[in-house]
């Protein structure tokens, strides 16, 4: 990072701690600041190099506007991936307290930053973050075994309590082994969903995983209480896991959500049993596979997007927002074009008229009458009467 101004130990150390997840360790010799780590753990995260003095010829042209003095550099030593999101979020904060320039070389782009974020003082109680992902049905079975895989080494948070299909839930961890997850929503939930809660987990369900049916997508919904998450300094991790479980189940789409219901979300229901579009408002963080993001990335006008190798995490907002905190500072609504949106039924919102007209091919409805709408129509007609006979 080129910046215009130089923190003295104390105040660096001040401004990681205001990084959820972020602690600082500090040679009680001479109080300079040795590397950064994680909350809880104490494992090595990244390290803080500098303020290094520079002349003009030490840096590249792209940032020779901004007249930087002095370069800080941040680095993440090893093969731990998930520090990455750490450095770059502290690296945001950074940049914006000493007018920096972020250069990443591995990236070759370059930001200015945005205006400075003070620690949160935003009032969590009554309400929720909402983690939700979408895959297209497939008849695989290891959608909640893979949620729960990045669970255990990216979010604990998010480790169940209590699992199983009805209630009184019959799973239990500790007690029971993880497997014991995946075996229950492989060999109970090819129709029911997999419901589960847990000390900040309010709501939690995995769709079932038969591909017979009229639903075309499976989701993953998991509700939080934000109010304890931001209290034990846990949302740090929150974007990291979002972009792991997307990957790692082959989601399309997933998106983290703000707001005052333990259960609803900006999400609208299916058009035919297929994917309607993109949510009507923005949510705080949104992650998108590669063709998705295509479409979507031209109309990011704020926030920031990070790419990866089969998609895109975009975030508006360095700490978490609600739908409307963000359209207060947007120039155009809604977020997107109409295109991308779900087409409205003006006699009930909730429940669009149509497709979005403008999305992946893969996640279009098969058209009303065709051979595929009728097998799906007629294996529906059989799964709801073999329900009923039981």
């Amino acid at each position: 990072m080129y910046a215009t101004k130089v923190l003295a130990a104390p105040q660096l150390v001040e401004l990681i701690l205001t990084v959820d997840g972020l602690t600082a360790q500090v040679d009680p010799a001479d109080g300079q600041l040795t590397s950064v780590s994680r909350v809880g753990s104490g494992a090595y995260c990244f390290t803080i190099d500098g303020p290094f003095t520079i002349e003009p010829d030490d840096m590249p042209d792209e940032v020779r506007s901004a007249r930087p003095t002095v370069l800080y550099q941040m680095v993440v030593q090893g093969s731990a991936s998930e520090n990455v999101p750490f450095a770059r979020r502290f690296s945001e904060r950074l940049a914006a307290f000493v007018d920096g320039v972020l250069v990443d070389p591995q990236a070759k782009n370059h930001s200015h930053a945005r205006t400075p974020s003070p620690p949160s003082t935003k009032v969590t109680a009554g309400l929720y973050l909402h983690l939700c992902w979408y895959r297209q049905r497939d008849d695989t079975k290891e959608f909640a075994a893979q949620f729960l895989e990045a669970a255990e080494e990216h979010f604990p948070a998010a480790v169940p309590t209590r699992f199983g299909t009805h209630e009184p839930f019959q799973g239990k961890f500790p007690r029971d082994e993880p497997s014991q997850f995946g075996r229950v929503y492989r060999e109970e939930c090819d129709v029911s969903p997999l419901l589960f809660k847990g000390t900040a987990i309010k709501y939690g369900s995995v769709s079932g995983w038969t591909n017979s049916l009229e639903a075309r997508y499976q989701e993953l919904h998991v509700s939080f209480d934000l109010d304890h998450l931001t209290k034990k300094r846990l949302l740090g991790t929150v974007e990291a896991f979002l972009s792991e479980v997307a990957v790692k189940t082959g989601s399309f789409f997933a998106f983290a959500e703000v707001n005052s219901s333990k259960l609803d979300t900006a999400i609208v229901p299916a058009v035919r049993g297929a994917w309607a579009g993109m949510p009507p408002r923005p949510q705080w963080l949104m992650w998108f596979s590669s063709e998705y993001a295509e479409l979507v990335r031209p109309h990011l006008a704020a926030g920031v997007t990070e790419d990866g190798s089969v998609g895109s995490l975009h975030r508006w907002t360095e700490e978490p927002a609600e739908a409307s905190e963000i359209e207060s500072w947007l120039i155009e609504t809604p977020w997107v074009p109409f295109e991308l949106l779900p087409v409205s039924n003006p006699d009930n919102y909730r429940r669009p008229y149509d497709q979005a007209h403008l999305m992946p091919d893969p996640l279009r409805a098969p058209a009303q009458g065709s051979p595929e709408w009728r097998r799906i129509e007629s294996n529906y007609a059989r799964a709801s009467s073999t329900d009923e006979n039981r």
